[in-house]
């Protein structure tokens, strides 16, 4: 249900506004990206136009568990196994295991950046997470300069 709607929206946002320019630069693409029913489906058909000969090249070069290495600042990482935008096969433990300053936290449900509680989701427990977060590394921060 969730992947339908992202992909709907993608489609709007990306494709319908743009589509005489993307049909001339790659009319199999567009045709693609239009017939996509899913977020991995349109992925798969609009990474030519992100400048990569394919979508494995695309990953390569954009999945952010690729650029840990010298990261200086706490961070966070927050993950939802049923996250369709950001998936699971994605997620670099070993990264996270090895990386100094990195957080990384794994739910089994929340999807992309949705992390609600109740039931028409009056609030959103993400940002609690992150604030804990924040505050705590502040505080570690501050004892490790005086």
């Amino acid at each position: 249900m969730v992947d339908s709607v992202i992909t709907k929206s993608m489609k709007k946002t990306w494709i319908h506004g743009n589509a005489d320019v993307l049909r001339e630069h790659c009319s199999v693409s567009f045709e693609a990206c239009c017939n996509a029913e899913t977020i991995m489906e349109f992925w798969e058909s609009a990474s030519k136009y992100s400048g990569h000969e394919d979508f494995d090249e695309f990953c390569k070069h954009n999945n952010p568990m690729n650029f840990f290495q010298g990261i200086r600042c706490p961070t966070l990482v927050l993950n939802s196994l049923d996250d369709p935008v950001c998936v699971r096969e994605n997620i670099r433990f070993d990264l996270a295991e090895q990386t100094e300053n990195v957080a990384l936290a794994v739910t089994t449900t929340g999807s992309h950046i949705a992390y609600v509680d109740g039931i028409v989701g009056e609030s959103q427990w993400m940002t609690k997470i992150c604030m804990e977060f924040m505050s705590h590394a502040y505080h570690d921060h501050l004892h490790q300069t005086v």
